[in-house]
């Protein structure tokens, strides 16, 4: 996978999925977020956040937790 790929992740899952929660991102919510949208989320609007954010379905998960983590500095 290539890291142009996970950066765009990245910015997509900062921008989009945690707008709101900027100051107080720490990898619960991180970790709650992924699980929601990869297992819990409804799947019609699964399928909604595939067509508006198509690359969080297209890197492995564990690497973009990886990533975000590493992104809000969290060990």
């Amino acid at each position: 996978m290539s890291n142009d790929k996970l950066k765009e992740a990245v910015n997509v899952f900062v921008n989009y999925v945690l707008l709101n929660e900027r100051d107080k991102v720490d990898r619960a919510l991180i970790d709650s977020k992924l699980l929601y949208i990869f297992l819990e989320m409804p799947k019609a609007k699964r399928n909604d956040m595939k067509k508006l954010a198509p690359v969080l379905f297209e890197v492995e998960t564990d690497d973009l937790k990886a990533a975000l983590y590493q992104h809000y500095g969290i060990e």
